[in-house]
């Protein structure tokens, strides 16, 4: 009943406006969506890695998917230090490194 409203009001705002508010509202779902696949403790350098790996960032030669992996360790040890630390500690704790086959 409103659908042709809608249209109507969406071709009076400018595109840059809309596809602004258009991102605002996604940033909760992708958010959401990264803390799913992520399922950890470390939540802000995945979703900065996301961000790179999506973008056409090219620096010294090297492509998004170099730098995304980059800038996703620098923000978790940057921002989420605590939680960095303590997966760490979880993983001493664990015996993960001594149940890895020793190479040579």
């Amino acid at each position: 009943m409103f659908a042709t409203t809608a249209a109507d009001l969406a071709v009076l705002v400018p595109s840059t406006l809309l596809l602004a508010m258009a991102g605002l509202a996604l940033i909760a779902a992708l958010v959401g969506a990264l803390k799913e696949i992520t399922r950890g403790p470390l939540v802000l350098g995945p979703i900065f890695a996301f961000a790179v790996a999506l973008s056409n960032m090219t620096l010294l030669g090297l492509g998004p998917f170099f730098w995304s992996l980059v800038i996703g360790v620098g923000v978790s040890l940057l921002l989420e230090r605590e939680s960095w630390r303590r997966l760490r500690a979880e993983a001493a704790g664990s015996g993960e490194a001594t149940d890895r086959p020793v190479l040579g």
